[in-house]
């Protein structure tokens, strides 16, 4: 686990890659977005209840489980299931939309991309105000 703080969060960026995430970390924090990174977890989904984010960024490749996996945990759990996935991949769009769509997430974004691409992310926080 990269974080050491729990609470809530705009964002919550689950990444097997720690360059990864420093930088969206740092991207979101200059948007003036309270964003938090996992590397790792024994329980996920209590470890997004901690956190409990408006939206999650979930890498689709890392080791344990993979996102689509995660992304149905925790769409299929009640405490979890009403907050935005969106997947991040390098996989080929023909692979990807289906897997995406049997996952429940709320969409995706291709690797690579530019960091201009994720301001519909903070748009939708700053649409949230305090709901979840």
């Amino acid at each position: 686990m990269l974080a050491k703080m729990k609470n809530d969060c705009d964002i919550l960026i689950i990444d097997d890659n720690d360059e990864m995430i420093e930088l969206l970390l740092v991207y979101f924090s200059i948007k003036k977005k309270k964003a938090y990174g996992l590397t790792w977890s024994n329980d996920y989904i209590k470890d997004i209840c901690d956190y409990n984010p408006h939206v999650i960024l979930l890498d689709v490749i890392m080791p344990r489980i993979n996102g689509f996996q995660l992304c149905t945990k925790i769409k299929e759990s009640e405490q979890t299931r009403g907050i935005k996935v969106f997947l991040i991949t390098a996989l080929p769009r023909t692979d990807v939309r289906p897997a995406v769509e049997k996952a429940g997430a709320d969409g995706y974004i291709l690797k690579p991309f530019s960091l201009s691409d994720l301001d519909f992310v903070i748009e939708y926080c700053n649409n949230c105000g305090q709901e979840k």
